[in-house]
């Protein structure tokens, strides 16, 4: 069993370091695979994940809501569940 085999459309993910390396990967896999996510994408990095978003194809299947910040930070904690 697989991440990427599992039902999870309609579902709400909240996916940190999404600007690089695995987080990325899983980004890019999420939105062409599934239909109707909302994915919040977290990273340090605004440069960054903006590059990755810009990437993504244009679709209205998924929301992809960028967060830009430092987890450890409750701010940013409370932007992400704003």
């Amino acid at each position: 069993l697989t991440v990427l085999s599992l039902p999870i459309n309609h579902q709400t993910i909240l996916l940190t370091g999404a600007a690089s390396g695995i987080g990325r990967a899983l980004l890019r896999a999420l939105v062409s695979r599934y239909t109707g996510l909302t994915i919040v994408a977290a990273d340090r990095d605004g440069p960054g994940l903006t590059a990755v978003l810009d990437q993504l194809p244009v679709t209205p299947a998924n929301r992809v809501l960028p967060v830009v910040g430092d987890l450890a930070d409750p701010a940013v904690i409370d932007q992400v569940f704003a």
